[in-house]
């Protein structure tokens, strides 16, 4: 076999490995993709699209390779391997517009020895084809070949320069000495189990340290007990009856988020997320440069339906348990987030990174080595009683209603407090080793709570009682003293009006549900609204002050608790008399008019089409009925 044979056996073989099977060995090593648009799989078609017109390009420049005189020939060469340089530059540079590859150098290096063998395969094609038809004459025809030539070449270019380079290009500016925003939201977060609002239990040395550089706000509340409209509210300020969405529905597409309104002003946007709710489909990624999602096996999804990605699974579900994430979720987004401020400090614009942990989400499965010591309780039985409870399936159907069980579930739960605390202990110490914390803005918050039998049940989505609307909030603008804010009644729709109003950029004309804790508080007070239950029959809650009213929106059937004197809400003082239940309902009233109304001048929100395999994994969640 030739030598030139043998390069090209070599390149097809190179080719054919990488196409197929490098993508388990970059999840094996932890490497990650960045997903975009929709679906993060559309990457991949985006990927081979590309190598298919370079290949294409290539094919031209092989043509030429006897068809110009020996000096051309290196040079059309030679251009062929710059337009290779160019292309991955080019890709490199549009990272931060489009997101289609990796920013690692090991993943550059990769792609850029694939994309060679590709171009070998495309040049000696073009040889080949060009010895069948034979060489060019003299004259017009030879002009027609060299035109075709550089002509595709510049084509080539034109359209990867339009397709990748621009969007990054026109981006507006950012204004001068701009501050940078990390948020860090924490999935299932009660605020009673963190030591810096009173938590014995387990140690959170690094949400503590936070905390006592932050503002705490001790009267913030979610707007859900649930993670999908809980975080709508949050990225976008408006109310989850206005956001539209649910398990069946995106977030409006009238309504714009953060990520798009910082993007819009010149910032590089970046998200790291976990949560099945986070997928890109329910429009939580819009705006985002980078949204990565590591949820579902998701690097092997182009592979999906093949003989290879079923046992995959299925070993790596034997492996580690039914729900197992691959790699761990939460070190994955420590890893990411990191790596983020690392490349991002010190860059052309200033960033918005979002880090969502899904831990201490359920079920609760900590690392050895977390979990707190329980008096009477050991850890290897709260792990044989996790463990027991993931054979007969995750789910409400299955929970034991012992309290002692629900001790075993918090021990675990606990554990993975700890676990998320580390991890934010790493991204905070990269803020500091990068010299990021003088222009950084830091929103430290959960989405919802989690029951332990505090009202008879587990889980969350299903109430609206303060261990799941109860919200974390920490906040730290450098130059701003929040404190005059602690105390005030806030929730959810207030992040996004405060995060604009600290960086003093325009809205365009945006419409906001909550309002800046950063000016002064409204006169008259003013409550704070959560809704949309996952489970059960719909309800409206208003805290306000010291007072916490839940309304049945089928029943009528109210609930009024002093959070004062009953924290934990368990004693129903409504129908006693007490003036506060008529005012709170009131504003319940206020509020579903004034929601109702602003989601009925905007129409029915985008439907969603779900596939099944993410139905199924809904279902197991308990996140959507049978």
């Amino acid at each position: 076999m030739g030598a030139f044979k043998v390069v090209v056996a070599a390149a097809l073989f190179y080719a054919i490995l990488d196409t197929v099977l490098v993508r388990l060995v970059f999840l094996r090593a932890r490497f990650y993709d960045y997903a975009v648009f929709t679906y993060f799989y559309r990457s991949y078609v985006l990927y081979f699209l590309l190598l298919g017109a370079a290949a294409g390009a290539a094919a031209v420049l092989g043509l030429l390779f006897k068809t110009l005189r020996p000096r051309v020939r290196v040079a059309a060469v030679a251009a062929g391997g710059a337009m290779c340089a160019a292309v991955f530059a080019l890709v490199a540079l549009a990272n931060r517009a489009v997101a289609l590859t990796v920013a690692h150098p090991a993943m550059l290096a990769l792609d850029a020895s694939v994309f060679i063998a590709w171009f070998i395969l495309a040049a000696s094609l073009g040889a080949k084809l060009y010895n069948r038809v034979g060489p060019a004459p003299r004259g017009a025809r030879r002009f027609i070949w060299a035109a075709l030539g550089y002509g595709g070449a510049l084509l080539f270019a034109a359209v990867l320069l339009a397709a990748f380079a621009l969007p990054a290009l026109t981006r507006p500016a950012a204004p001068e000495r701009a501050m940078n925003v990390l948020l860090v939201s924490v999935d299932a977060l009660r605020r009673d189990h963190l030591g810096c609002y009173g938590y014995e239990r387990v140690k959170t040395p690094n949400f503590d340290r936070f905390a006592a550089s932050a503002t705490k706000f001790e009267n913030a509340y979610c707007n859900s007990p649930w993670t999908l409209p809980s975080m709508a509210s949050v990225i976008t300020g408006r109310y989850p009856t206005v956001c539209g969405i649910d398990a069946g529905h995106r977030i409006r597409t009238r309504l714009p988020t953060l990520a798009e309104m910082l993007r819009d002003s010149g910032y590089s946007t970046e998200a790291y997320v976990t949560n099945v709710f986070m997928h890109p489909e329910y429009g939580y990624a819009r705006g985002f440069d980078v949204y990565l999602m590591n949820a579902d096996l998701r690097a092997l999804y182009p592979l999906r339906g093949t003989l290879l990605y079923k046992w995959t699974v299925a070993a790596v579900k034997a492996a580690r348990g039914k729900f197992a994430r691959v790699p761990d979720d939460t070190a994955f987004n420590g890893d990411a987030t990191v790596e983020a401020l690392r490349r991002l400090a010190g860059g052309p614009r200033p960033f918005f990174i979002w880090c969502h942990f899904m831990d201490p989400h359920g079920p609760y499965t900590p690392p050895p080595g977390y979990v707190p010591d329980y008096p009477g309780t050991a850890a290897a039985a709260a792990y044989a009683l996790m463990d027991d409870l993931l054979a007969r399936g995750w789910g409400l159907d299955n929970m034991p209603t012992d309290r002692k069980f629900a001790d075993k579930f918090q021990m675990l739960y606990d554990g993975e407090i700890a676990y998320v605390d580390e991890q934010f202990g790493r991204i905070m110490d990269a803020l500091a080793e990068e010299r990021l914390e003088p222009n950084t803005m830091v929103f430290v918050l959960n989405d919802h709570g989690e029951e332990f039998l505090d009202h008879g049940g587990f889980e969350h989505g299903h109430t609206l009682y303060p261990e799941l609307i109860d919200m974390v909030l920490l906040v730290r603008i450098p130059g701003q003293d929040l404190r005059p804010a602690a105390d005030r009644c806030v929730s959810q729709v207030d992040v996004v009006p405060s995060i604009m109003d600290a960086l003093g950029l325009p809205t365009d004309g945006a419409a906001f549900d909550g309002n800046s804790f950063l000016g002064p508080s409204p006169s008259g007070g003013r409550a704070a609204f959560a809704e949309h239950i996952k489970r059960g029959t719909e309800k409206k809650a208003a805290t306000s002050e010291r007072w916490l009213l839940i309304r049945d929106c089928v029943t009528g059937i109210r609930e009024l608790y002093d959070l004062t004197s009953d924290p934990g809400a368990q004693e129903n003082l409504a129908g006693t008399g007490l003036a506060k239940e008529a005012a709170l309902g009131r504003e319940i009233a206020a509020f579903v008019e004034a929601t109702e109304s602003a989601a009925k001048a905007m129409g029915a929100p985008p439907e969603m089409n779900l596939p099944e395999e993410r139905k199924k994994r809904l279902r197991d969640l308990g996140y959507i009925g049978p």
